[in-house]
């Protein structure tokens, strides 16, 4: 019986939801379209443009300090995290501990 009427109606379903999606849709990129989008600028400092590979050779030649390394990338993840919300919970201190191990 039950599957007699979502046989029935699915042709409606369909359609009804076919309008709402299209309707959400139009909505939305019309409202958008007036708000400024905010992009993230491109890294200034070197350092974030190194591979992991690079990085961890350059350390063991003693080009650069870890901690250099860290501190690069914590003022970049607070340079960007308020366009792009990635970090959940900042753990800079502990980084920065981690680092000079």
């Amino acid at each position: 019986m039950l599957i007699t009427i979502v046989k029935l109606f699915r042709p409606v379903f369909f359609v009804i939801s076919r309008i709402y999606f299209n309707a959400v849709s139009v909505f939305f990129t019309a409202l958008y379209y007036f708000i400024p989008k905010r992009m993230v600028e491109a890294p200034r400092d070197n350092l974030l443009l190194i591979s992991a590979t690079q990085a961890a050779e350059m350390i063991r030649k003693r080009e650069i300090k870890s901690r250099t390394l860290v501190e690069t990338y914590i003022r970049r993840i607070e340079e960007v995290n308020g366009i792009i919300n990635a970090v959940v919970q900042k753990n800079f201190e502990e980084a920065l501990i981690k680092s000079q191990e």
